[in-house]
Order: C-alpha cells, then structure tokens, then sequence
C-alpha cells in the first residue's frame, strides 16, 4: 500500500526531526502491514538475502572509530559488529559532540579516510565538514554518559552527509552497500535513509524498515536489486527466497559443473597430472619462489598465491594448535565453519565464517604430506593455482587440491574473466552508478592481445587479531580488505597503471574473485601456522566435488563452457 500524498510530503518535510521521523516510519509500518500480499515480498526472507550480499562482514567502521578513540557502550558490545555503520558513527558523533567536538572527531575520520581511499577526499558530501574549524589537540573527548543516540543532540543536514559519505566507503558491500539500496534503488529521500540506518540493530532489519516505507513498490524494487546481485555473484540464484526472481532471464555465467558421484579419484589424478606435466615443462626449480613466478611472463599465468606476510604487534607468537570447527549443514548452502588458533599462553583466536573448501584446499597443500597428488611446497615458495593458455579458447591446467572444488572453478573463471568484455559492462554500469566510487572504465580492464594480460597474485599481507578474531589485512592502506592485486606482463604500457584500482569492484561484485580474496588470507594465516610448527586437528572431511574444468572458451565478448 503506497503512502497517502499527505503523509509522503510529512515524511519529506519533517524528518530532520529524529522523534517526528521515528512516529512516521512507525505509521507506515502499521499502513504497510494491512496489505499482506503485497508486504510478503519482503517477508518471505528475499531482503534477508539481499542483506547478506550487500553487507560487508568485517566491521571496519567499528575499527576506524576506535582510531579516534571511541570504543562502543558496554550495553551495545553484543549486537556493535551487526549494527549500521552509520548507527555507529551518529552515536559516536552525538558523544563527542556534547564535549563540542564533533566537526573535531570527524576531522580526525577525514584524514583517516583520505589515507584509506583515494576517492574519499574529493567526496562532495564530505567537502563541508572539510572547512569546519575545530580548536584543540588531535585526541577527541567523548561524553561517556551518551550511550544510545540523544534526541536533544542536533544532526544538521551537513552533518548528515558527512556521516554517510564516511560510511558509504568503510562498510560498502556489494551494490554499495545497504545505503545505497535504500536510496538508489528505493528511492528514499536521504534523510529517511539517514534515520532507517541510524535507528535500525542491523543492516537487514535496515532492509526491511526500508521495504515497509515503499510498502507496495517493494516487490519490484527486490526485485531490481536481485537481479543486480545476480548477474554478477552466480550463488545469489541459488537462494530459494529469491530463486523464483532470477528466473526469465539468459545468464551467460560459467556452469557450475558435473557432481562427482563416487571417489574413486580419477578426476582428480588426471588433474594432478596435467599440473605436474606442466610445472616439469615450464617451470625451472628456481622459478617457484614466488617473486619469479609472478614475474616471469612466459610460465606460469593465472592466480599465484603464497607472498610474503608479517604478523603484527597482537600475534607476537605462532599458534601451537589449529582446529576445525564445522558449522551444522543447513541445506544445499556452503559447508562453513570456523578455525579456532590457540596459542602458547592459552590465548585462543578464531576466524569464522570460513568455507569448508578453502579449509581443506588449504589443509591439502599446507599440512597433508601424505596425499602423494598435491606438490607441497617450501617456504617462501609460490603456489600457482590456475594456468590459463589460448586466446578464445583456455587450456586449464589447475592445482589439484582446487581442481574438484568449487574455488578452483571460480579460479578458472576469475582467470579469464576479463576476457570477456560483454560480461563485464553490465557489472561497470551498476558500479560507476551505484557505488560512488571511482569510475572504472571498460578500456582499462579488457583483455587487449594474443601476448599482453595479467596474473592475479597474492599481495603482501599482515596478519592481526581483534576482539579474540585472526583475520589478514593488505600492506597497502588503501586496498586493507583485499588481498589480490594484478602483475602486468606488459608493464611498460601506461594504460595498466591502475588497474589495482578494479580490485575492490572485482572482489565486492563477483563471488569469484570474492572467493580467492578471502582464500588468499587464509592461506597466509595457515601458512604462518604451519612455517611455525602448528598441530592441525580435526581434518576437513571431503566437500562436495565436482569435475575439473578443462577449458573455457570466450565467444561474442561472454564466458561460456567447452
């Protein structure tokens, strides 16, 4: 049910006040729900979805605010990580502004941001906040009595923009994040998305507080976002809640291959030789260390990971045990689970989240030494996951511990999807207007020649805990949460410059390049583990397998299957 006129115009005029704001959503939460048909888009779990793809997972907002000395209220600390980050820069921004030094504190965020991300520091939004004076030292003071966002504190417009500018960068995930959807696709004025964000437990509960204000447009707008989601994450379809959305429409994405049925690995051992025929053929004994397989143009091509890593000022020991904890199977979802790290001094760490997969990939090539198939390898050598050679259509020669899993397939699509310049305008168009981020252009990513192109490698990471978390960082400020960058063959030509700057867009937009990122830090964390004589306990049963990829062939600018 659409908002009267009336109450859409209330909505518009009065919601700079935050109590007048809360009465109107309130009355469109009580005017949507007497349509049952048409609120059950939302209900049925289809924003549930949405809220998992666009949310980014690490808290970085969280991190960025303890830089400028706020710590989250003790009331607050069980539900801090789910909450909106502009929830928790408003309520930051309300405590130290009762000591007057709110402009002071998001100062402070500007600077942070301008190191962080490039972009950030010509946001228009921001620019304002920019030109505030603020007296005083570089340490901020927060009144400690503010714990839930005060009515009596005022946010002005510019202050409102500000805030979201900040928080459309620190935690944006796909789509741009649940901000975005709720403006660009819900077309909600910004200071009602300013109010559901900073009001609402969660980013879904966010979502849905949104659907509720476009009450009967909700079906169509799920819709749009769905379709986005998509076009360019192949397991968004997979969601029952929103299968019957993705139908009607040709997908032009990579299979997802045949289900092995026994074990007998045939499939697997076929594999195994074809990756062991070439590293005999191509690669000299001295090419494995990894800085040469990066950087030699002729051999191995594809993802290479295994760089170098540091630990920081948190780890100052190795873990003397690693265990996996799986989490209980729920459907035909991803088996996942956490890895527990316990250390010396009885400390213990966890990384959650993780998939199954990745654990037993990397369990394979790290710790297995009995497992005759998989080449384990030295410290500080390389580990060459795909090799891609053809020009339309790719031989794939695939590390055997991915070569049955789903990660080696998304390997092998990630490998030559750039290839594919068809199939990845649709993903430009929804990033350069969505994700108020820097434009990326088509003739800065497309594959240009029979002898030009890129490898993905693993960048150089640090590895860190907080809050009783392990997780691995970038040494570049300004790509923290990614762990891929590119190495040019042709490294002299200019037009290859930046393409660094593609990797936020690749790993937020696409599962596939999603699924080596997050592989890449839990292989440098294993690694670390195991260089440091780690016991690994409660060894990955065997996920779901599938037939290796052979070849994939590009026709008409799209990826399909040979």
């Amino acid at each position: 049910m659409a908002l009267p006129r009336p109450l859409a115009a209330m909505t518009r005029w009065y919601c700079t006040s935050r109590a007048t704001s809360l009465f109107i959503l309130g009355m469109a939460c009580v005017l949507s729900t007497r349509t049952g048909a048409q609120t059950s888009p939302y209900r049925h779990g289809g924003w549930n979805v949405v809220a998992h793809y666009t949310s980014r997972h690490r808290d970085q907002t969280g991190a960025l605010l303890k830089t400028v000395g706020y710590r989250a209220p003790k009331q607050y600390k069980d539900k801090w990580a789910r909450m909106p980050a502009a929830r928790k820069v408003d309520m930051a921004y309300r405590a130290a502004e009762r000591r007057h030094q709110g402009a002071k504190m998001l100062r402070r965020m500007d600077k942070l941001m301008n190191d962080r991300f490039e972009s950030f520091r010509y946001d228009r939004d921001f620019e304002p906040m920019r030109k505030a004076r603020v007296r005083g030292g570089k340490k901020v003071k927060y009144a400690k009595d503010v714990n839930d966002p005060a009515p009596d504190t005022a946010i002005t417009p510019t202050v409102r923009r500000a805030i979201l500018a900040v928080t459309r960068y620190t935690d944006r995930g796909m789509l741009g994040g649940p901000q975005t959807v709720l403006s660009d696709y819900g077309q909600l004025p910004i200071d009602s998305v300013y109010e559901i964000l900073t009001t609402a437990n969660s980013d879904q509960e966010a979502l849905l507080k949104g659907a509720q204000l476009y009450a009967a447009n909700t079906g169509p707008v799920l819709e749009r976002v769905v379709h986005d989601l998509d076009r360019t994450n192949p397991s968004v379809g997979m969601h029952p809640e929103v299968k019957p959305l993705c139908s009607g429409y040709k997908r032009t994405r990579f299979a997802p291959g045949h289900k092995i049925e026994n074990t007998d690995r045939q499939l697997v051992t076929v594999a195994a030789w074809r990756y062991k025929h070439y590293l005999g053929r191509e690669i000299s004994p001295k090419a494995f260390a990894f800085d040469s397989m990066i950087r030699n143009e002729h051999k191995w091509g594809g993802v290479v990971i295994g760089n170098k890593f540091r630990t920081d000022s948190t780890l100052p020991q190795a873990p003397t045990r690693v265990v996996w904890l799986p989490d209980e199977k729920r459907g035909d979802n991803p088996a996942t689970g956490s890895l527990e790290f316990h250390f010396e001094d009885d400390r213990r760490l966890l990384m959650t989240g993780v998939f199954l997969e990745d654990v037993y990939a990397a369990h394979k090539i790290l710790f297995d030494i009995n497992d005759s198939l998989i080449p384990h390898i030295r410290k500080g050598y390389g580990v060459g996951l795909i090799n891609a050679e053809g020009d339309e259509t790719h031989k794939i020669d695939i590390h055997p511990a991915i070569a049955n899993l789903d990660l080696g397939r998304c390997a092998a699509r990630a490998d030559v999807w750039l290839r594919a310049e068809e199939d990845i305008r649709p993903l430009l168009a929804i990033n350069n207007t969505l994700s108020h981020t820097d434009s990326v252009t088509i003739d800065s990513m497309v594959y240009v020649g029979k002898h030009s192109g890129w490898k993905f490698y693993a960048s150089p990471l640090v590895i860190s805990s907080s809050g009783g978390f392990i997780d691995a960082y970038n040494t570049d400020t300004s790509y923290s949460n990614y762990a891929l960058s590119f190495w040019h063959m042709l490294s002299g030509e200019r037009r290859y410059s930046n393409l660094n700057a593609a990797v936020p867009l690749l790993c937020n937009s696409l599962n596939d390049f999603a699924r080596l990122n997050s592989f890449t830090k839990l292989f440098s964390i294993l690694r670390w583990a195991q260089e440091g004589d780690a016991t690994f306990l409660n060894k990955p049963e065997e996920p779901q397998m599938y037939a290796p990829p052979h070849t994939i062939h590009v026709a008409g600018g799209r990826l399909i299957t040979k």
